[in-house]
């Protein structure tokens, strides 16, 4: 038996003490990060023998990506007939679950994961799972919106879909500021106008983007200033 193995039908006191050590291993990763991760420190957290523990996942490794994979939620994809309202909602819900102290620490120990990812292939194969599975996801909303004509055939949707969620994680990971719905507006938004097809503007959209007044109105107080 291993990490990965569905419980079906298992014994509820066996399901909780599989549950008890995931929850303690990726809080022990949130808060001192892949490389202080010990089965030892998981004994203590949660009174569960070694033997118990290892039954379930063999080594360190298996418990490692085991955890690690529980930080990350399936995504659900919506389908609301229109591409920027897909988009929006999609990533309002993402917002949403990256709210609070919980999601702050697990950017914390991202760095750290990648760096041991780097020496372990079974656990690259987990950490590489969760930002590709968000991609994939991104891009069949980009490919229903292309097959309604809401995008130009020859943009690279990889492409639009990496924009999307760089702009969602640098904002969020590496400055630290809220992703209020507004802001995801105004990406989607400026994104979709740049790859909607000539003449026409993605369904769902406001008669001009959100943003657009402060940018004019910064442009007046600057000619103010020149006079």
């Amino acid at each position: 038996m291993n990490g990965r193995t569905t419980l079906g039908s298992e014994d509820p006191r066996i399901a909780r003490s599989r549950s008890g050590v995931l929850e303690a291993a990726a809080a022990l990763i949130m808060e001192r990060g892949p490389a202080a991760f010990t089965i030892d420190a998981i004994v203590e957290r949660t009174g569960i023998a070694r033997t118990t523990i290892y039954r379930h996942w063999p080594t360190r490794g298996d418990l490692l990506a085991a955890a690690i994979g529980t930080l990350s939620s399936p995504a659900t994809i919506p389908d609301t007939g229109a591409l920027r309202t897909d988009l929006l909602e999609f990533f309002v819900r993402r917002a949403r679950a990256m709210q609070g102290d919980h999601w702050d620490r697990s950017l914390q120990s991202l760095p750290g994961i990648i760096d041991a990812a780097r020496l372990d292939p079974a656990l690259k194969a987990v950490v590489t799972a969760i930002p590709t599975g968000l991609q994939r996801s991104v891009v069949l909303m980009l490919e229903r919106g292309r097959s309604r004509h809401e995008l130009r055939i020859d943009r690279n949707l990889v492409a639009i879909a990496d924009m999307l969620i760089g702009a969602v994680f640098f904002r969020r990971g590496f400055l630290g500021q809220p992703l209020t719905e507004q802001y995801l507006q105004e990406i989607i938004d400026y994104l979709l106008d740049g790859v909607a097809p000539t003449g026409a503007r993605p369904k769902g959209s406001g008669s001009r983007p959100r943003g657009t007044e402060l940018v004019e109105q910064c442009r007046g107080e600057r000619s103010d200033g020149n006079r």
